[in-house]
């Protein structure tokens, strides 16, 4: 990166200098890359330590305190349950990977989880974890759209988790992924007792936001969705953090009207998603190659520019992986925790944007009601996920970026004649956005060196 557009390691807020403010030392504070670098270093990877952290789709962190030499080089345990509550949406987003893509299984899926079907998908994630021993986990209800589930049934999910948990010596968190257009005070107070930590789905501002997230009739969402949201900013109550946002990039949409958009209703947890395309369904035309790399870079640049962090789930990843950390997530990295999803009807399910490829893709054959779920960890679709050299192709294990993309999100790999033996069909983009990455991180340690050179100089006269 050019000298004369890198901001300093320290900068000052009142006069912007690069090198940080010589006038007046307390308006000194580090830039975004330092605080980028510090959350990575804090949620990702602690050291040589036995403890590690990993983060949910929806940008929630939870502490892992597992021993290193516990988990081994075998299969990586699961550590996300995706509960599918409700099989059924409010909405009706045109890129959504349930209802609008290859995958119909939905249609014969019950339209909200039986008490039956409830009561042994906590029993097996209880069990799970009892087996594992001393791992945390995180327990996500989802669908479709969770709250079509009511509230009753919600707080009785919640209630059952926490025994269960409780019988077993083992510890659940519990979140809920929504697109926000149903909650109200009711809701709030069902999260708070609960201490349901709530993620939420939002675009951008109006305009990007209602391109492609519109109701059953085809109005827009976004008045019910930010609604939504400024209820859960207003009091997070026990559920201990603010809700994170998830958010699917509109190339068209510039990276700093979206941020400000953000930092304007008060979100501080953004996980920018790419659009569920693969090799078949990608629009050339429309989005040739690189241009998501050219936007995540001018995001990271925005990023690094405003005065307020935001925390971005990609870049955290990102930049913990290039600083060494063992494991990524399902978009980055060789390794990452395993995702269950449980649909409706108790079946186990791969890795949810998998539907995004073709009919039954996500479709195990094993069930709450049949199968324990340490007998899932070993799939190949489960693997693919979890240590992606098994189903990477010779391409991308060859490539020295591998250690840290992981060949991107499988499904992203997908072409109906290789089916996943490909590069990821945003290949061109990550190797962009992580060498951009790269470079700045190697300019932060160049000064980072030569600011203690400089200081050990100065103690030595």
């Amino acid at each position: 990166m050019p000298d004369s557009t890198r901001k300093g390691i320290l900068s000052c807020s009142g006069c912007n200098s690069p090198d940080g403010c010589r006038h007046d030392p307390s308006k000194r504070r580090e830039n975004s890359l330092d605080w980028f670098i510090a959350e990575a270093l804090r949620g990702h990877y602690v050291g040589m330590t036995s403890t590690y952290a990993f983060q949910s789709f929806n940008a929630y962190n939870l502490q892992m305190s597992m021993n290193a030499s516990e988990l081994g080089p075998g299969p990586m345990p699961f550590a996300h349950f995706v509960v599918k509550v409700a099989s059924r949406c409010n909405i009706k987003c045109t890129y959504c990977y349930v209802y609008e893509q290859a995958d119909r299984t939905w249609i014969t899926q019950p339209r909200r989880m039986s008490d039956a079907i409830e009561l042994a998908t906590i029993a097996r994630i209880g069990e799970y974890l009892a087996e594992l021993g001393n791992q945390q986990a995180l327990v996500i209800l989802h669908g479709g759209e969770p709250l079509l589930y009511g509230a009753q049934r919600i707080e009785r999910f919640a209630e059952r988790l926490r025994a269960e948990c409780g019988r077993r010596g083992v510890d659940a968190k519990l979140a809920l992924q929504t697109n926000g257009t149903m909650v109200d005070d009711a809701w709030l107070d069902v999260f708070d007792r609960n201490g349901i930590h709530v993620g939420l789905s939002l675009d951008g501002p109006p305009d990007v936001h209602d391109a492609k997230r519109r109701d059953k009739v085809g109005a827009g969402t976004y008045e019910r969705t930010a609604e939504g949201l400024r209820r859960l900013l207003s009091s997070t109550g026990d559920r201990g953090s603010p809700p994170a946002v998830t958010a699917v990039i509109d190339p068209a949409a510039r990276p700093r009207d979206v941020v400000e958009h953000f930092l304007g209703l008060g979100v501080e947890h953004v996980d920018f998603q790419l659009p569920d395309v693969n090799h078949d369904s990608y629009p050339h035309a429309q989005w040739p190659l690189g241009t998501f790399g050219a936007w995540l870079i001018e995001l990271y640049e925005e990023l690094r520019r405003i005065d307020r962090p935001m925390r971005v789930r990609s870049i955290e990843l990102l930049v913990g992986l290039l600083l060494g950390a063992p494991y990524g997530g399902d978009i980055l990295g060789p390794r990452s925790f395993g995702t269950l999803v449980i649909d409706t009807d108790g079946d186990y399910h791969a890795h949810d944007a998998l539907k995004a490829t073709f009919d039954g893709a996500t479709i195990t054959g094993a069930s709450v009601l049949n199968e324990p779920i340490r007998s899932l960890v070993t799939h190949p679709m489960v693997l693919a996920h979890t240590d992606k050299a098994t189903a990477a192709s010779a391409d991308c294990l060859e490539c020295p970026l591998f250690s840290v993309c992981g060949g991107g999100l499988v499904a992203h790999r997908y072409s109906a004649s290789r089916q996943y033996d490909n590069r990821s069909v945003y290949c061109t983009d990550l190797a962009m956005f992580i060498r951009h990455v790269e470079d700045a991180l190697t300019q932060w340690r160049g000064d980072r060196i030569d600011a203690v050179s400089a200081g050990a100089s100065v103690a030595t006269r």
